[in-house]
């Protein structure tokens, strides 16, 4: 029960995060095969899912591809220089927005290096800041 209720939470964060990311039509899903939150994503039936295995997919993608790239899960556990570097892939993929999770103390400063900003984030467990999920906007250097 606890475990259904936390994948129906986490579900509901997605679907707030998108909303703050105003809706992208475009998106880059970047999750291990099974993209646990890919029905979320396909819940808007104009909305286009691509869906990649981490970075070997954003290689082959040009600048500026899609309007959103979707990274839940893939810098939990990193530091900040390696959470750093991972931005850097879906900074230059997308066109306006990325919504990623992370454990740890991921912050305004670290985003604001990699060229986003933060537009919101919502803790997993409320009042538990651990893992936090963030949307983040997308401006030039």
């Amino acid at each position: 029960l606890a475990r259904g209720l936390a994948h129906w939470h986490e579900k509901q964060l997605v679907r707030r995060a998108l909303a703050l990311a105003d809706e992208p039509t475009l998106v880059l899903d970047l999750h291990a095969a099974d993209g646990p939150y890919r029905t979320v994503l396909a819940e808007k039936p104009n909305r286009v899912i691509l869906a990649a295995d981490s970075a070997a997919g954003l290689v082959a993608l040009p600048d500026g591809a899609v309007d959103c790239v979707v990274c839940l899960r893939c810098m939990d556990g990193m530091g900040g220089g390696h959470r750093l570097a991972l931005l850097d892939a879906p900074k230059r993929v997308t066109r306006d927005t990325a919504i990623v999770s992370s454990r740890g103390d991921a912050g305004g400063r670290e985003f604001a290096a990699a060229g986003f900003r933060s537009l919101g984030h919502f803790d997993f467990l409320p009042l538990h800041p651990p893992r936090r999920l963030f949307v983040l906007r997308k401006f030039e250097l």
